[in-house]
This record gives structure tokens, sequence and C-alpha cells, in this order.
């Protein structure tokens, strides 16, 4: 089941299921990823990828309880944001679904909810050296290295956050 559904979206919304051969709702893709499968969706004209936005989509209409792990202010800072604290994001989210997918490799995936969140971080952030559409398995780098540069990129982080902390304290005390 590792292929992925090629899905068209044409100009009067309908969806095309290239596979099957047939048209199909957003409910029908709900239940083909809800089944594991990977679904790819594209606009039949601009050739435009659709897949975030369908999966939203489908966040939104189907399940809006699940919209409840972003805290309200997080939406709005991600509303604000620029694009180099989009970027930030990006990466941060990135180095958490590489931490998840190393905690699983090495048999700590008994932590409850692991697969939910492998799963909601799948995909989340491309590599700021990688192309954004290539695919995790294009642009994988050797387990070392990999590991070595998540390593760098956590020790990072925790060099901004300690900075972060210190600026607010700072403005606090003017």
């Amino acid at each position: 089941m590792d292929e992925t559904v090629e899905i068209t979206r044409y100009p009067n919304r309908r969806l095309y299921d290239r596979s099957q051969k047939k048209y199909v709702t957003i409910g029908d893709i709900e239940e083909m990823v809800l089944g594991g499968r990977t679904i790819r969706v594209r606009d039949s004209k601009s050739d435009e990828d659709l897949t975030r936005a369908t999966l939203v989509q489908i966040l939104i209409e189907r399940h809006p309880e699940r919209l409840k792990m972003f805290p309200l202010p997080f939406l709005h800072e991600v509303l604000r944001a620029d694009q180099t604290a989009l970027d930030w994001l990006a990466i941060y989210f990135g180095n958490a679904k590489s931490i998840m997918d190393n905690m699983s490799e090495t048999g700590a995936a008994l932590f409850p909810g692991m697969q939910f969140w492998q799963s909601v971080m799948s995909g989340m952030a491309p590599s700021p050296t990688t192309d954004k559409t290539s695919t995790k398995s294009d642009t994988a780098a050797p387990p070392a290295a990999q590991t070595q540069e998540n390593d760098e990129l956590a020790r990072r982080l925790v060099e901004l956050e300690e900075r972060l902390r210190r600026v607010e304290e700072e403005s606090r005390i003017e």
C-alpha cells in the first residue's frame, strides 16, 4: 500500500481518482487516508499540488475537534508571521518529526500516541536544503549524517530558545 493515490481536481471542483478511474468525494479521500493510503491531489490545469489544502479541508469540515490541538494564540501567530518565522516553524516541526522517527526506530514507540504524532508530523516540513516538492525517500541523508544534523539543529534551537528567554526577561525589566 505504499503507492500514492493520484487525484486530479477539475475546475468544477470534482475530484477524479486515476487509480480507480472514477470521481471521488472528500469523504472517499478521507477513507483512503484513514485506511493508510497516501494521496496526492493536483489541479488539472496548473498541476499545482492541492494535497495540503484538501487534507486541511477534511480536517475543518469533518474533524473540527482535532483542530483544538493548536492553541488559539499559536493560530494567531501563524497568521501574523513573516516568512522567516514560518521557515523557523517548518524547521522546528521537521526536527520534531525526525526525533519521533528516531524514537520509534529505537523502540521508544511505546509512548502513548506516538503513531498519531508521527502521522501528524509526516511531511510537514521539508529540509531547508531540499526541494519542497521532493519526498523523504528522495532526499534522505544517511542515518548517521541525519542524526548529526538533527543534533546540531536541536542544539541551535535550544540556544535560540535561551536567547529568546533572556530577551523577554530584559524587556520585562525595562
